[in-house]
């Protein structure tokens, strides 16, 4: 009879989960991450692998905010009923100059032109001479 309740308890699935196993992010950014299952007696303590390179600034019960600071691989870790729920969450390098992708123009001159080339044009290559030629000639102008 007790053999039989235990191996109804050991059936139950857990319903404690993250809403997404790995997440990726720029760095720079901030993101959500949601702890699904946690009833309201429950608690959850949650950690992060390296708090100087991902931070967590926001956490409750439910959810987390994150904020990444360095590019790298991180372990968010929440811990509930003494069972331990991790989710990957892997940082990317975000150029200086860009949010999100997209460049912003506090780093440019007012004289200064951008231009945007596809990464598959074949373009002449310079030695460092004729560069510093081309440039003493666009400033003479």
């Amino acid at each position: 009879m007790f053999q039989n309740r235990r191996v109804v308890e050991a059936a139950k699935k857990d319903s404690h989960k993250f809403n997404k196993t790995k997440l990726t992010m720029m760095e720079w950014g901030t993101a959500e991450l949601k702890f699904i299952g946690a009833k309201d007696k429950e608690y959850v303590s949650w950690k992060t692998s390296n708090y100087k390179g991902l931070s967590i600034i926001e956490r409750d019960k439910r959810h987390c905010v994150l904020h990444a600071y360095e590019p790298g691989t991180y372990t968010i870790t929440a811990k509930c009923n003494r069972k331990l729920y991790k989710c990957k969450v892997t940082v990317k390098y975000q150029p200086k100059g860009t949010i999100n992708g997209t460049i912003t123009s506090d780093d440019f001159q007012a004289d200064a032109y951008l231009y945007l080339i596809p990464q598959n044009a074949n373009l002449p290559t310079y030695t460092e001479k004729q560069f510093r030629y081309a440039l003493s000639e666009s400033k003479k102008r």
